[in-house]
């Protein structure tokens, strides 16, 4: 329920002279606007008030071109490019699709305890650091889910022991 104040104003504001056009005038406003061209190359339209600080047609525009700003030696972070070769390779497309093709061989099963699904991860039998031209050989991988992978020797403090071949 609107209080006794509230309704005097509204009286007021209705009582109030309006032009035949006021909603014309509103209108009339857009015209002064602009088109600008956003750094994707699409069109948009500017209110007046806002073309001083209009500069991408989207907030998707506006966050791909202040990532592209903010990458490699551009970030405050950069320090030189020593990403460890180990980072790049498991970040790589060819690892991801060596993971998968373990896990769909397996049958997203892990090798030792026979549980189906969950959290599983693609294991090394020969070791990812010592054996280069194996890390993305079917045959040198197997699935495990992360208790069984927690056990393995690399987890006990045992990673730097010698492994046979």
């Amino acid at each position: 329920m609107k209080s006794l104040k509230q309704k005097k104003h509204l009286e007021k504001l209705n009582s109030m002279p309006r032009s035949k056009n006021w909603c014309n005038n509103i209108s009339s406003n857009k015209k002064k606007g602009e088109y600008l061209t956003c750094f994707c190359g699409n069109k948009f339209w500017v209110s007046p008030y806002r073309l001083d600080i209009a500069k991408y047609c989207s907030r998707i525009c506006y966050g791909r071109e202040k990532s592209s700003l903010v990458l490699g030696e551009n970030n405050n972070n950069w320090r030189g490019g020593i990403t460890k070769d180990n980072a790049i390779i498991r970040q790589s497309n060819e690892y991801k699709n060596w993971k998968e093709e373990i896990f769909e061989r397996d049958n997203y099963t892990c090798q030792e305890c026979g549980k189906r699904g969950g959290d599983l991860e693609a294991h090394h039998i020969k070791r990812f650091s010592l054996y280069s031209s194996l890390r993305f050989n079917i045959d040198n991988g197997k699935t495990l889910c992360v208790f069984c992978h927690r056990n393995t020797f690399v987890f006990h403090g045992n990673q730097y022991r010698y492994v046979t071949i």
